[in-house]
């Protein structure tokens, strides 16, 4: 369950990531507040700490048109994802799951995801190509603290985690 998991994860952060940009397209952050927030301020997301990035209107409209075509691109694989998820989920849950055809399209949702990279590594070039050399380097000072806070928190789940087993034991 560790590659299903790992699958549903990876369409997890897509979907958050395009969620994030399409704030843009609803008035939050891009239009009132500058940067690009999810609820009560915190940053999630491709649109984490772009208020620090000080964009122009005419990166933000850019940006915005990066995120609608982003999220018409993404709309058929993420309808085909929860297709394949349906299938699986009826599959098991019908007294004698076939587990050839389970594999089957596991082998598809792992592709797709494949598909979901492509697209966000493709939004991501369009991203920074709007930026300035100023404003990637901000960009990417960004995202090592972020990645630095994921490993962390990461970090302490693992050690909560031992602990929570060391306590059962």
């Amino acid at each position: 369950m560790t590659g299903m998991k790992k699958i549903v994860g990876a369409a997890a952060l897509s979907v958050l990531g395009l969620a994030a940009v399409g704030m843009a397209g609803e008035g939050r952050g891009f239009g009132g507040r500058e940067g690009w927030s999810h609820g009560g301020g915190g940053r999630h997301g491709f649109g984490m700490g772009l208020r620090e990035l000080n964009l122009t209107d005419d990166q933000k409209s850019q940006l915005k048109q990066i995120h609608e075509q982003q999220k018409q691109a993404m709309q058929p694989l993420m309808e085909q994802h929860r297709q394949l998820r349906d299938q699986i989920e009826q599959s098991l849950g019908s007294g004698k799951p076939d587990a050839t055809r389970i594999g089957q399209l596991e082998i598809q949702l792992f592709n797709l995801r494949s598909q979901f990279k492509a697209q966000h590594e493709k939004m991501q070039q369009a991203f920074e190509g709007v930026l300035t050399p100023e404003q990637k380097a901000q960009w990417e000072k960004l995202r090592a603290e972020r990645q630095q806070r994921r490993q962390e928190r990461q970090q302490q789940r693992q050690e909560r985690d031992q602990n929570d087993e060391q306590e059962r034991q």
